[in-house]
Parts: structure tokens; sequence; C-alpha cells
């Protein structure tokens, strides 16, 4: 996996006695970005402005329509760059929504400048107008955990989904809107979504073991070895965007940052949504100084994988490097709880 685990059970178990901050668990591991509504509960009427000429705007159900609220941010560039791609994969599917009577609103939730607004709009060729949320009444009763986030509302008021950032936002908009109007059901939406791999073809088995036993010798402490079996893989099977990542992990490992930027971009480009890419990703940009953009990634990724110990850890150690402790030591015991938890039920 992502950390060598008994190094990891003795700086968590370090950070969280030292710290004394034991803060308790999220007991939600749920994977909606909202956290003061619920699928299936009704919407609640928001007041948002316009942002051209300022007069008030009350979004709520209309009967025999959908919403679609898009909610974006652009106060650091990883969050901007997310932002344009969520909208430039709303522009594909304007048309679509519009045959569904599927209403768009596009809302800045951060009061970011109306200039860096107009960019996002030019760039992703949507002609929509934005909303603002200026004393963030609307963020607060949604409970909006990360940006951007999209929540889709059903003709009748109810919630029907609610997703953050993924590289396949488009096509799950596409397919939840599909199950919300009965046209899908939720398992032909997975399949669509995830079709089954053919069978693996002799140079993928091959790869498979070299990539396998690459990830033993990592959890033995030897990083040399396992580069070399890692290298192996990629050789036999140059598509593996699993292996390239793990290969740029390990030479996060021994400090060969320039490799691992590298081997990170050839396996985030075959594998987008890896998380322990994404973790690798932030610990780069947490090395050259980005520590705010580091944490903002991990975010996105927490409400998608909160019992990731290895997404608590990373993020407990950027807390660290800004001085942030008690941000720190909840993370940390984030992290070793859910260590512990895996220990004790022999790694389910």
């Amino acid at each position: 996996m992502g950390l060598l685990r008994s190094k990891s059970i003795a700086v968590l178990v370090m950070a969280v006695v030292f710290s004394g901050l034991l803060l308790a668990e999220s007991t939600t591991a749920k994977s909606f970005p909202f956290r003061a509504v619920r699928i299936g509960g009704g919407f609640p009427s928001i007041t948002l402005t316009d942002s051209k000429d300022n007069t008030p705007r009350e979004v709520s159900a209309v009967s025999g329509r959908g919403m679609l609220l898009v909610f974006v941010g652009a106060d650091l560039p990883s969050k901007k760059k997310r932002s344009l791609k969520a909208l430039k994969a709303l522009a594909k599917l304007q048309d679509f929504l519009g045959k569904k009577n599927i209403d768009i609103f596009l809302v800045d939730a951060q009061g970011d400048d109306p200039a860096v607004l107009t960019e996002l709009l030019d760039k992703a060729k949507l002609d929509l107008p934005f909303y603002l949320d200026p004393d963030k009444k609307a963020y607060g009763r949604l409970g909006i955990f990360v940006m951007p986030s999209i929540l889709l509302v059903a003709p009748d008021g109810k919630i029907a989904a609610g997703m953050g950032y993924s590289h396949d936002m488009g096509k799950r908009v596409e397919g939840e809107v599909e199950v919300m109007l009965g046209e899908k059901t939720v398992a032909e939406m997975e399949s669509w979504l995830h079709p089954r791999m053919i069978e693996m073809s002799r140079e993928e088995t091959l790869g498979l073991r070299h990539y396998h036993l690459a990830l033993t010798l990592k959890e033995k402490g030897q990083p040399e070895m396992a580069i070399k079996e890692m290298k192996k893989a990629i050789a036999v099977d140059a598509k593996m965007g699993k292996a390239h990542i793990q290969l740029a992990c390990l030479y996060l490992d021994i400090g060969n940052n320039d490799a691992a930027a590298a081997s990170l971009a050839t396996g985030l480009e075959l594998e987008p949504d890896d998380l322990d890419g994404q973790i690798c990703s932030s610990r780069l940009k947490a090395i050259s100084g980005e520590v705010d953009d580091a944490i903002d990634d991990l975010r996105v990724q927490m409400f998608r994988h909160l019992r990731s110990p290895d997404l608590h850890y990373w993020l407990g150690t950027f807390y660290d490097a800004k001085k942030d402790a008690a941000s720190a030591a909840a993370e940390y015991r984030k992290g070793f709880e859910l260590l512990k938890r895996h220990s004790l039920s022999g790694g389910k």
C-alpha cells in the first residue's frame, strides 16, 4: 500500500501522544460533499445574487423541472483548475440537460474576483450567469465540504445526487440524471461507468507479477529493489498506470523528486483518480512549498476516501508543516485509529 505500515504506526502513535489532542473521528464516510442535506431529502430554498446586476435570486424546486447546482471556487490554483475542468464537462452536457428539463445554476461560493469568474466561463465556453453567495448562507445551509461540487435536484424537489470533483464527473452527472428520471437503474449506471475488464493478456499478467513483487519489497523496506521490479512491470506493460504511479511514489521515498514528477505525470494520465497518485502529487506540491494547495487536493480526496490511513497521515504531515498542531493531531488520530482497526480485523 502507500506507506510502510510499521513505520507509519510508530510515527502516528508518537504524533498522537505528543499532541495530546485526541479529537473524535468523524462518523460519516459517505462520498457526498454536502453535510447539511441528504439524498432523498428536500432541497432547502436558497437565495443567491446575480453577479452581473447584484439582484437576488431565490433558487427553489420548480414543478416539472430539475436543477443542477454547480459550486466552484478559485482561491487556490488546484481548486481553480478543477473548477475549470468541471465547467468544461458541464459545457458538453448543456444540450443534454436542456432536453431533460434541468436548469443549471453556477454558484461561486467563495467571493472570487469577478475577472476570474469571467475567465472560467470564457475558457469553458459556457454562456451562463454566475450566482454569488456573498453572506455564505447557502454554503452553510447545504454544508458544502469541497469544491467544485455538484448537487442534482429532482423535479419533485428531492435531492437526487451529489458529487465532488472527479475526472469522470461529466459522465457521472449524465448517469445520475438518467437514474433520477428512471431511464437507468443504479446497477446499469455503475456498469456503464465501470465496464468490466476483458481477459488480461500474457504481458499484462506478467506485468502484474512484477508489480505485486515490487509492492512486497516496498513493504519490506527495500525501495531500491522495489524500483527495479516496478520498472520491469512497466517494461512489460507500459500502459499500467498504477505501476508508473507506484514508481513515482518510490522515487519520492528516496528523494528523487524529478524522476517522481516524470513518472507521476505518466501514471496520472493513465489512472487520473488513483488515490496513491493523488497523494504523491500532493507530496510533490508540499515539497515545492505549495502546502496549502497540497492540503486542498487531499481534502478533495477525503470525502471519497475517508477511511484511508495514508490520506489522513499525509494530511497530518502537511498541517504539521504549517504549524497547525490541532489539525495535524486530528488527522494523525484518525489515521492511527484506521490502522488499528485494519490490524484488528486482519486486514479486512
